[in-house]
């Protein structure tokens, strides 16, 4: 059996973590934004004919919605890249 193959499929690899990392954010940045915005445009439409409030309140709410959530997701992601190398930049220790 060779030794490097069954180090690589235990070891998963090291791109997988950040590509997933950037592919939550930006799913979460859509919907963050694009639900609150539709509730409120189809408030303005359907329910109270107020057409632009609710849709610039909706989005108003998934903006702010949508920076804490990534602000703390970031915050998160730090923190575990920290964990995870504690030793500094670049994944070389310092001498």
């Amino acid at each position: 059996m060779d030794f490097s193959l069954a180090m690589e499929e235990r070891m998963p690899r090291e791109w997988v973590r950040p590509l997933w990392f950037l592919f939550t954010v930006g799913w979460f940045m859509a919907l963050s934004l694009v639900v609150p915005s539709g509730v409120g445009f189809w408030l303005d439409r359907g329910v109270y004919d107020t057409a632009p409030l609710f849709t610039l309140i909706g989005l108003a709410l998934g903006t702010v919605i949508a920076l804490t959530g990534l602000y703390r997701m970031f915050k998160r992601f730090k923190a575990e890249a920290n964990q995870e190398n504690p030793a500094g930049k670049g994944g070389q220790q310092q001498k």
